[in-house]
């Protein structure tokens, strides 16, 4: 059992691994049973540069202690067994027994002694020699010596020929005296001392001949005497030689020796024990196979009649019955590793066929023609050939074997079925008697009772006819071999006596006997296309479905097991080797005959035809066959096999698919129609798919699933719901299948360019791979429940994975193309349009044939309409469409063509068939098998009339006379068709004979009769082949028409074109994506586990990618909106969360503190794990590959605008800066509740006071605390908003191209305004939500507001969307960051501010706000680009046509950004035509109190000094009341707050900290006024240089800039604030007295010609209109009462003070005044303005004041002399004037003046 353990193999999966472990186990065991010591010493260090280690280990000890040892062991083992050595001292050599042959010692010592002893050493030696033999009494006997052992003579002279002189000069066999030596030791050990004798001569290993080193050892093998553990010492013996190279590798004769040895291994013998202990044995024969043929030395000296036999002999003890599970599986292993070689030599043989372009028979090592086959091999190959001929022309589909070593013994009858290579446990002959024991022997038995069912298992290497039984009178060789067990000596001159030698190589054929002996040299050729044909030959025979003797599954198993192994190891030299068998078909063709085929082409074009047209078939046919349904469950068998014949196509297909085209397309079709069968599964075309991503509808389930391509494995199925549906284990497998077909490199780019590319391909295969795929990624809907499970889902997405990858990898085009040296030499590549031109033709034909099945006149004029057929169309191009378009309706064509009026079309129809060479009913088959014969007789006349018209010329020209003349076809071929009526009608009950068909078509035949045998036939034929149409049925029947149909197509087809790449992938990814994306996303929604959830995340951006790579925005767009529906933040989020502050969200400052509330909405998704994925992803893609996003910007939007709303983005998006301050947090817009219906107050009582306590309806959700899990959900939301980096999505739309970039803001401004949501809500976007409602009262809430544009007509006022202030400002962001692209961004961004701005009124405050500020930042940014300054001054008329209520409300920030604007560039107001409108504008703000002081500081910088002041001489007055106005308002201001302190409320509330903020007020509008008035003051230095510059006269010098100013000055004397009229008297005062008045207008100035005016008596000159237009003014509004009562306390005190004013400027100008001619009524004005302030009230202290001042004029105009002149007569007026008023005061200022004047008075 220790040998059987070591010997067995693991299990079949791994094969090179395996068999060293096999080899390393078996020389173990071996050295364990033999007692061998051999031992490989390890190296204490290995080197670094070190070689592999070699297959077998070299020993280090010596080859002589090897092989003594071996000797030692078997010898040990013969000697220990008790009943071998009673056995062999019991034979009676006299009986007839062999005996052994004389060794002669002295002869070889001399031999060796001639290498080294000289000659006069030698003449001692010779001369004892020569008296030995004349002495020798054995001589006497030579005649009757024994020629049957491989230790003779006559052995050395066949190996050694320069020895054979010795063996003529001496005897060699036993005298009587020696046959006591022999019956002590025995003939088999005497053997073992010869060697050890001869062994003691040899000093090199290249001395010893290897057939003499085993003869020992093979001699105990074959002998039937041994026990178990002796030959399997031998046999360990024999392995360890090969392993450790005792056998030379390189040695001229070790061929001989192998074939010996391989030889006596397959026909070992040995006695039965036990069963275990003889399975030892035999698994040591199976490892000594598996050690030679991996081994150097089997590699170069194994032959194909060698390697045939090994073959054989695993098969034998695989198949062979009542063995142990363990033999079966290490007679497999050896199996595996045989296929494994073989075809590694293949590989080997091709590739040096491809260096010479002829192939070699023997490896690299061998020295062989390269033109031909060596002389063995060419006979062996030739055998092979006549083999398949004549099977061929037998039409035999099976392959058989021709059995070198005998017969087979008979199956058990416990498996009739079971072909078994016996392990015989029979008696041998010799043992015929009870007193022998019982014989196993290995190899073949001579019983020839039964071998018919095993001898297609025979390995053949000869020409025999008859594969089964040879015949006699060919002189077969093995056919007197195999009669005899008798030990035969060999002959003297080297040969072996073929009837009786049996230890040397069997002479199977001529071919092999020509390796043992050519004319003056050996010849020899190591294995190769033979045995590699043969081999295929067997496995290919073990697939027959239709061969009865291999119908268990366990031959077909192991078949299939080492198909796959061999093609796995050379599946692509196997598919040269078909090439190759194409390329001599081709040739064969091209050349007419002359080709003259070597017999490599001829094993070529066997091997093609045996795969492709036989196993492959063979394959499909057991598919076809296999039970793996529901409604017909399969058993596990079934199951096995399916899973082996799948992995065998596939292989095949994966390495040899260059010249299996539309096998692979079978094999595809064959998949798809198999796992749709019977399912209903959704529909996912483009269409449905486009519509589902647009609406958001779902797919609709198709009625039953099935592509639109007519699939050659369901011809005749009906497809019926529910039936014929797929187990799921067996679904699983051709998922898994397809998969791997998906991982083929270039799969997909070989399916679309070889068959959607190719018209003469049925369908887009293509396509339909992708659909299918994509299909079956989505749940069936299959009545009964559905069929497809979560793991098929997964299978299908790896395809679709697959599918991405391939399109991504091969998206640089350009790349070679990869074919055959055939396709390279006759096929190129198409370009991408030509194929696209062919798929839309085969779309355009099936489009055709679908009309046509409706109507053949719209199908036929639609076909000419895309100039598919002519115009008018002939008959021919009809034909050739109804013949060759799939999709056609059989029944309709021949409706069609029989139709009277279309005889043309249907004469050429039948032209279109080749019917030479057919019988008649063969040529009415081929015809019928096309369409439908129609019902009507009629039609059925003209269709078979035709028929018969077609095939009699057909046959003219050949030498078949059965017909006589047309009319004879006709009735015949009617007859036929009657005849198939009746033999497979069921209703039929008596059924037509052969006699009865001849009678009824009597007479027939042009008068004559037909010939009987012809009849005979065609009535054969009828009956067991019913003429149907193959596509309408199922079975074999379909598959047969299927197959031959397809092998048609092979006979024409282009080879396939493997793995074009790159050019093609825009247009594949574009046929398939739509389906794709939809697979990828329902598998994102689906997937329950992390890593289908992972591959569709992957799936998702390769296809984005690839998207973008090829700008296919409507893909990309389709992942956008899928991503966008899968996160679930598109929903509507009911009840919005308050505006979470800031510091709230996750990492910020304070959010460590637990909220009071949490956000549901948020917390929902932070608990959907794909929705975050989902997310991420989709936010990634859009900034990833923004630039070919298109539509789905809008779903980002709203995601962003959903977020924005529950405050879920970051900071950064959340907040915004303004001129005032930064960061302020963006406004939504408020949603105004409906107030709550009142409740009807229920009674009172228990009731209602214990819902109370409990809180029954009282208490809100919101007031709950949040849980544990609720706050991870909600952190989870903000680290997932965080991971989307949104704010570099928007940084780097920078990037985007013009088109994406106008579509994202497009999309901001259209998400801006919405009314569905709104009215969801039943609600009013407000910002306050305590504002009331600015609608009437019995309006609804929520409806639209109509507004008149400019020609009158009513608008509807667009409703803002709750997030609308923050799309403003995203906007607003894209355009900053846009800043190279303004005029592309502009014109987006300013439409939106502007309809806020104009439409929204004051409904929205702070979205007003945000529109300014947003507007001002933007003309901050463009000011300084002159391209973009219309656009500046667009928008600065926007902004100053704006209503006053909206400029009120948004006042702060729009002059701070104003403010900004000027600062930026103070010189734009100048360039702005509309000036005045800037300047309104600022006024307008002056009684704002925030506004105002940005508005006054951008006055001042208006009116400020240098040569960006906007001060001219056409606005100096308008900037002077724009200063003014802040004066004014700052009076307002005081005024105001007066009239709040004086009312009752205001004194009550005195005390209130409002009044100090009041108090701030005034202060700070005092102090604007302050500056405003400073500022206005300051304009007098401006004023000479604007005279100066603009050469402006006096006169308007007055009025443009001194009378604005003076008059403004003069108005703020009575402003309500006591510091303001204060200043605003002393900068008057100064104003009116300054030195650039006098300049500019007082003075005279010099013309042009430097001549100065003269002096007038103007009233401008004379200052007269400073009196008149500015301080009389002034005088008359202070003494207005209600002037007073801006300031009742101190009012009085300005009155005294401009009282003064005014009497300090007439003195002051008094010098001008008196040159003015009416003097005197100024003067009386003056007086009379005195008098009225002394006189208007109030205190006395002004009173007082008043008067001093007119007394003070008084005395000075006195001093002056003015009184006494005459020129005005101002005395008289003005002492007429006091007297009146003030009495006395004349006196009282001149008293001695007084009494002179009063007495000129009286006179």
């Amino acid at each position: 059992m220790t040998e059987a353990l070591a010997a067995a193999p693991p299990p079949t999966g791994s094969t090179t691994t395996t068999a060293t472990a096999t080899a390393t186990a078996t020389t173990t065991a071996s050295n364990a049973v033999n007692g061998s010591s051999v031992r490989v010493p390890l190296p204490s260090a290995v080197p670094k540069k070190t070689q592999p280690p070699p297959l077998h280990p070299r020993p280090e000890l010596g080859w002589h202690h090897i092989v003594h040892s071996e000797i030692a062991a078997v010898t040990a083992a013969m000697r220990k067994n008790a009943r071998w050595s009673l056995s062999v001292a019991g034979q009676d050599y006299n009986a007839g027994l062999p005996l052994p042959p004389h060794y002669d010692f002295v002869r070889d010592s001399a031999v060796a002694s001639n290498s080294t002893n000289s000659n006069n050493q030698q003449k001692g030696l010779d001369f004892v020699l020569a008296f030995a033999a004349v002495a020798d009494p054995r001589h006497i006997n030579n005649n009757n010596a024994n020629t049957n052992n491989l230790n003779s003579s006559a052995i050395q002279s066949q190996v050694l020929p320069s020895q054979s002189h010795l063996s003529q000069t001496q005897g060699a066999y036993y005298g009587a005296n020696d046959r006591v030596t022999a019956l002590i030791e025995g003939p088999l050990l005497a053997g073992f001392a010869r060697l050890k004798a001869r062994l003691g001569l040899v000093t090199d290993l290249r001395d010893l001949e290897p057939v003499l080193l085993l003869a020992p050892f093979l001699e105990v093998i074959k002998s039937g005497d041994t026990t178990g553990p002796i030959t399997g010492a031998a046999l360990a013996a024999v392995e360890k030689f090969i392993k450790y190279r005792v056998l030379d590798p390189n040695h001229p004769n070790l061929p001989y020796a192998m074939s010996v040895m391989t030889h006596t291994a397959a026909n070992a013998k040995f006695e039965a024990s036990d069963p275990a202990s003889d399975e030892v044995v035999l698994t040591r024969i199976l490892r000594l196979i598996r050690v030679t043929v991996m081994s150097e030395a089997g590699q170069k000296t194994l032959d194909d009649k060698a390697i045939c036999e090994m073959v054989e002999t695993a098969f034998g003890m695989y198949f062979q019955f009542r063995v142990s599970e363990l033999l079966k599986r290490s007679a497999e292993q050896t199996l595996i590793i045989l296929v494994q070689v073989l075809f590694e030599r293949l590989s080997q043989i091709l590739k040096a066929k491809d260096q010479t372009d002829r192939p070699k028979s023997s490896n690299s090592n061998e020295t062989t023609d390269a033109a031909t086959l060596s002389a063995p091999a060419a006979a062996a190959a030739s055998d092979i050939m006549r083999s398949l001929k004549s099977r061929q022309q037998k039409g035999e589909s099976e392959t058989v074997f021709a059995s070198s070593k005998g017969d087979l013994q008979p199956a058990s009858t416990a498996d009739d079925d079971a072909p078994v290579i016996s392990i015989a446990d029979s008696i041998s002959a010799q043992a015929s008697h009870s007193d022998r024991p019982e014989v196993v022997s290995v190899g073949h038995h001579h019983d020839n009772s039964d071998d018919e069912n095993n001898a297609d298992l025979e390995i053949k290497l000869d020409g025999s006819d008859d594969v089964q039984k040879p015949r006699a009178d060919e002189g077969s060789p093995e056919n007197d071999v195999d009669n005899t067990n008798e030990q035969q000596p060999l002959l003297e001159n080297g040969t072996a006596d073929p009837k009786h030698d049996e230890s040397a190589p069997p002479a199977k054929s001529p071919a092999i006997a020509d390796q043992q002996q050519t004319t003056g040299h050996r010849v020899f050729a190591p294995f190769g296309l033979p045995a590699i044909l043969e081999l295929i030959r067997v496995l290919v025979t073990l697939m027959d479905p239709r061969n009865r003797n291999h119908t268990d599954s366990t031959h077909r198993f192991v078949a299939l097991t080492l198909l796959n192994v061999g093609v796995e190891v050379g599946g692509r030299s196997l598919g040269k080797w078909i090439g190759w068998g194409y390329e001599v078909e081709l040739e064969r063709l091209t050349s007419g005959g002359e080709y003259v085929m070597t017999d490599e082409d001829k094993m070529a074009l066997a091997c093609k035809d045996l795969v492709v047209n036989e196993l492959i078939k063979y394959l499909f046919q057991i598919l076809q066959n296999l039970n793996m349904t529901y409604n017909s469950p399969p058993s596990s068998n079934n199951m096995t096999l399916l899973s082996y014949i799948l992995r065998v196509l596939l292989t095949l297909f994966q390495t040899s698919r260059h010249y299996l085209k539309f096998q692979f397309e079978y094999f595809l079709d064959w998949i798809m129609s198999k796992v749709d069968a019977g399912v209903v599964s959704w529909d996912v075309n483009e269409t449905a798919l486009s519509s589902r991503t647009e609406n958001g509808e779902t797919i609709r389930p198709s009625s039953v699933t099935g592509t639109n391509r007519v699939s050659v494995a369901s011809i005749g199925q009906q497809n019926v719901a529910g039936r014929n549906v797929l187990v799921a284990e067996a679904r699983e497998l051709l998922l898994e299948t397809m998969v791997q077909c998906c991982r083929i490199p270039g799969f997909f780019t070989e399916l679309w360019v070889n068959f959607d590319g190719d018209e003469g391909c049925r369908g887009n295969l293509y396509e339909e791979v992708v659909r299918f795929l994509s299909k079956h990624t989505f749940p069936d809907a299959t009545p009964g429940g559905p069929v497809t499970m979560i793991n098929h889902q997964v299978q299908c997405v790896d395809g679709l994975m697959l599918l991405l990858k391939h399109i991504w990898e091969r998206r640089v085009g350009g790349e070679a193309i990869v074919t055959t040296p055939l396709a390279d030499s006759l096929y190129r590549e198409p370009t991408p349009e030509e194929l696209l031109s062919v798929k839309l033709r085969k779309r355009l034909l099936s489009e055709g044939a679908e009309r046509f099945n409706v109507n053949p006149k719209d199908g036929i004029r639609f076909l000419q309409d895309k100039q598919l057929l002519p115009t008018p169309a002939d008959p021919h191009s009809i034909a050739i469409f109804l013949k060759t378009t799939p999709g056609v309706n059989k029944k309709l064509i021949g409706e069609y063509i029989a139709k009277r009026g279309n005889e043309d079309i249907l004469k050429t129809f039948i032209k279109l068939y080749n019917f030479k060479g057919k019988r008649l009913d063969e040529g009415l088959r081929l015809l019928l098998e096309s369409f439908r014969l129609p019902g009507e007789a009629q039609l059925i006349e003209r269709v078979v009339e035709n028929f018969a018209e077609g095939y009699f010329q057909a046959m003219e020209d050949t030498h078949d006379h059965h017909i006589a003349d047309q009319s004879s076809g006709f009735v015949l071929a009617f007859s036929i068709i009657l005849l198939n009526t009746d033999q497979h009608n069921p209703q039929v009950r008596k059924r037509m004979t052969p006699e009865d068909f001849q009678r009824n078509n009597r007479g027939c035949n042009n008068g004559k009769d037909f010939d009987p045998e012809y009849l005979r036939a065609i009535y054969d034929a009828i009956k067991t082949n019913e003429i149907v149409m193959p596509e309408e049925h199922e079975g074999d029947l379909g598959f047969s028409y299927s197959w031959k149909e397809l092998m048609k197509k092979t006979e024409t087809m282009n080879p396939l074109m493997t793995a074009p790449r790159g050019s093609f992938s825009k247009d594949m990814f574009a046929a398939v994506s739509a389906a794709t994306v939809a697979a990828i996303s329902y598998a994102f929604d689906s997937s329950e586990d992390s890593l289908t959830l992972q591959k569709a995340v992957v799936g998702f951006h390769q296809c984005a990618s690839i998207a973008n790579l090829y700008h296919m925005t409507d893909v990309l767009d389709n992942v956008i909106i899928s991503l966008s529906k899968t996160t679930g933040l598109l929903k509507d989020h009911g009840k919005l969360p308050p505006e979470r502050k800031l510091d709230a969200q996750e990492g910020a400052p304070g959010a460590a503190e637990t909220p009071v509330r949490v956000d549901p909405w948020a917390v929902e998704f932070g608990r959907n794990y794909k929705s975050q994925v989902a997310c991420v992803l989709m936010f990634n893609l859009a900034a990833e590959y923004g630039n070919s996003v298109r539509a789905g910007w809008k779903n980002i939007i709203d995601i962003l605008g959903n977020l924005f709303l529950h405050s879920l983005l970051p900071a950064s998006l959340l907040t915004a800066d303004n001129f005032i301050r930064r960061g302020a947090l963006i406004p939504r817009l408020k949603v105004k509740e409906k107030a709550p219906a009142p409740r009807k107050e229920s009674g009172g009582g228990f009731f209602m006071s214990l819902t109370q306590l409990l809180g029954v309806g009282g208490n809100d959700d919101d007031d709950l605390t949040p849980t544990a899990e609720e706050l991870d959900a909600e952190r989870n939301t903000f680290t997932c908003i965080g991971a989307c980096r949104i704010e570099d999505l928007f940084l780097d739309t920078r990037f985007l191209e013009e088109p994406s970039l106008q579509i994202l803001l497009s999309t901001v401004v259209q998400a801006s305004f919405t009314s569905t949501k709104l009215s969801q809500r039943s609600s009013q976007a407000s910002l306050f939500p305590n504002e009331k409602n600015s609608q009437a009262g019995g309006e609804k809430t929520g409806e639209t507001t109509q507004l008149l544009n400019q020609d009158g007509e009513a608008v509807a006022k667009p409703k803002y969307s709750l997030s609308v202030a923050f799309y403003l400002e995203l906007l607003i962001n894209i355009t900053f960051h846009n800043r190279d692209r303004l005029r592309v961004v502009w014109p987006v961004a300013f439409e939106l501010i502007s309809k806020i701005l104009i439409e929204g009124n004051l409904e929205h405050p702070p979205l007003l706000e945000r529109a300014v500020v947003g507007l001002m930042r933007l003309l901050i940014r463009m000011v300084h680009k002159e391209d973009m300054l219309p656009q500046v001054f667009q928008a600065i008329e926007l902004i100053t046509s704006l209503p006053q209520e909206t400029i009120s409300v948004v006042a702060e920030q729009l002059m701070a950004g104003f403010l900004q604007l000027i600062k930026t560039d103070p010189s734009l107001i100048l360039r702005y035509p509309k000036w005045d409108a800037v300047l309104h504008l600022l006024s307008s703000t002056s009684m704002h109190f925030e506004a105002s002081r940005f508005s006054l500081e951008a006055a001042c910088i208006l009116v400020s000094d240098g040569s960006n002041s906007s001060l001219t001489a056409d606005n100096f007055g308008d900037c002077v009341d724009l200063l003014l106005s802040f004066v004014t308002s700052a009076g307002g201001v005081i005024l105001n707050v007066g009239a709040t302190a004086g009312s009752p409320d205001g004194r009550a509330a005195a005390m209130s900290p409002r009044v100090s903020q009041k108090s701030l007020h005034v202060q700070a509008a005092t102090e604007r006024a302050i500056k405003a008035l400073e500022k206005v003051f300051s304009l007098n230095a401006k004023i000479p240089g604007l005279v100066t510059s603009g050469s402006i006269g006096r006169e308007r010098t007055w009025f443009a800039f001194w009378l604005p100013l003076l008059s403004g000055l003069g108005q703020q004397c009575y402003n309500p604030g006591k510091e303001i009229r204060q200043y605003s008297l002393t900068l008057l005062q100064r104003s009116l007295l300054s030195k650039e008045l006098e300049t500019t207008v007082l003075t005279p100035k010099a013309n042009a010609a430097g001549v100065v005016e003269d002096v007038t008596t103007s009233t401008l000159e004379t200052g007269v209109d400073c009196f008149e237009n500015v301080l009389f003014p002034l005088l008359e509004e202070l003494l207005k009462p209600e002037i007073r009562k801006l300031d009742a306390s101190g009012m009085d005190e300005t009155r005294m003070t401009v009282a003064g004013l005014l009497s300090r400027i007439f003195l002051q100008y008094l010098n001008r005044l008196l040159r003015y001619k009416d003097l005197t009524g100024l003067w009386v004005k003056v007086l009379d303005y005195m008098n009225r302030y002394v006189n208007a009230g109030g205190s006395e202290f002004v009173s007082e004041g008043v008067l001093e001042s007119l007394k003070n004029m008084l005395l000075v105009l006195s001093d002056q002399k003015v009184f006494e002149s005459n020129t005005h007569n101002l005395g008289t007026v003005t002492w007429q004037h006091i007297d009146k008023c003030y009495p006395g005061l004349k006196e009282e200022l001149f008293p001695s003046k007084g009494v002179t004047d009063a007495k000129a008075t009286t006179a």
